[in-house]
């Protein structure tokens, strides 16, 4: 199986670059052609029946992986259903973040999406810092209520993995900055009105997309183990 290493940069050593180590076979050489030709990955070199593929920065994540049209609904559920999963898991444990990205999943080949790190830090830190330089780019990935909720809940975490389903689903890019923001009013007549033009792209997910991101955390699912059962028996594991 793949394995991965982490790899000191020496161009930029505050963003630790990654080494994927292959076992050499048909398999591999196709991903390394993959992997070259998307630019992700550079082949450092094939020794001792092993190919190292270097990937600088955040290469791996989700987010440099997307296509810039994005994915189909049912693609994108595939990726990211073992980070739903796992978040589920963290909230069985009593662990909220209501704060990440698509740089903070890992979507290393041969391996399921996974996120890399699940913390409130950023959250709290948001809250704690309305009105200050910078805090409106921070929000943007936050779930709504920071502005008027101090810590995150389950229900944060909903909003947070909506927004990156929308994300995955669209390329990573919104078509426009009012896209971004209205997302974080959905539910009230203006983004609705706004989200209507994506609705033919989200189906058959738009439902269960607006549930997940609706602005009023008391509107979306009960809890993510309800939205997971919700996308599954749209798309069937």
């Amino acid at each position: 199986s793949p394995r991965l290493y982490e790899a000191a940069s020496l161009s930029n050593p505050g963003q630790g670059d990654l080494v994927l180590v292959l076992s050499e076979g048909p398999e591999a050489v196709s991903l390394i052609g993959q992997e070259h030709s998307s630019g992700r990955a550079t082949l450092l070199e094939t020794s001792q029946d092993h190919h190292f593929l270097l990937y600088r920065g955040q290469a791996l994540s989700l987010r440099m992986s997307l296509p810039p049209e994005g994915v189909s609904p049912e693609r994108a559920w595939q990726l990211l259903r073992p980070v739903f999963y796992q978040v589920d898991a963290f909230h069985q444990q009593g662990k909220y973040s209501g704060y990440f990205s698509l740089r903070d999943i890992d979507n290393i080949p041969g391996e399921p999406c996974r996120l890399n790190a699940f913390s409130d830090r950023a959250y709290l830190h948001q809250h704690q810092s309305m009105g200050k330089a910078g805090a409106l780019n921070l929000a943007l990935y936050s779930a709504p209520e920071v502005y008027q909720q101090p810590i995150p809940t389950a229900a944060s975490d909903q909003a947070v993995l909506g927004r990156i389903l929308f994300e995955v689903i669209c390329g990573g890019e919104y078509p426009d900055p009012e896209t971004r923001i209205k997302l974080r009013y959905l539910g009230s007549d203006m983004a609705n009105q706004h989200f209507r033009q994506f609705i033919p792209r989200l189906e058959p997910l738009a439902r269960p997309f607006y549930r997940l991101c609706h602005s009023d955390p008391a509107q979306r699912y009960a809890s993510l183990r309800e939205a997971i059962l919700a996308i599954e028996a749209i798309f069937p594991p």
